[in-house]
């Protein structure tokens, strides 16, 4: 954590409002320095976020590979059907599916809950 960060704010919004922000939430406000200078503000609640995401980006994977692999596109007349696609998948494609899908579901689920927790 960078302690000697500062908060600047800029735009047309009310300088009375801009001190009200700043005086309540700068010791909230967790900020981390790169080593490139620039500053981002982290919280656990920005890490619950991101957990969410990167889940969720695992469960769309997991279906995107049965289309990509089986040809299988979810507009109707496209390709063979789901259940064609999942049948002509080699067992390897199949099991890696589906491991992004527990993996993700439960990550997810996971998430969710530490995001509730947190709010």
């Amino acid at each position: 954590m960078d302690r000697s960060a500062e908060i600047s704010l800029s735009g047309k919004a009310d300088a009375d409002a801009i001190n009200r922000v700043v005086r309540e939430k700068a010791s909230d406000l967790e900020v981390n320095r790169a080593s490139d200078g620039e500053l981002s503000v982290t919280s656990l609640l920005s890490v619950a976020n991101n957990l969410c995401a990167g889940f969720f980006f695992l469960m769309v994977l997991g279906y995107g590979l049965t289309c990509a692999v089986a040809g299988s596109f979810p507009k109707k007349g496209v390709g063979p059907s789901r259940r064609e696609a999942e049948q002509s998948l080699p067992r390897p494609v199949k099991a890696t599916e589906e491991w992004l899908w527990v993996i993700g579901g439960l990550g997810l689920l996971g998430s969710i809950v530490f995001r509730i927790v947190l709010w």
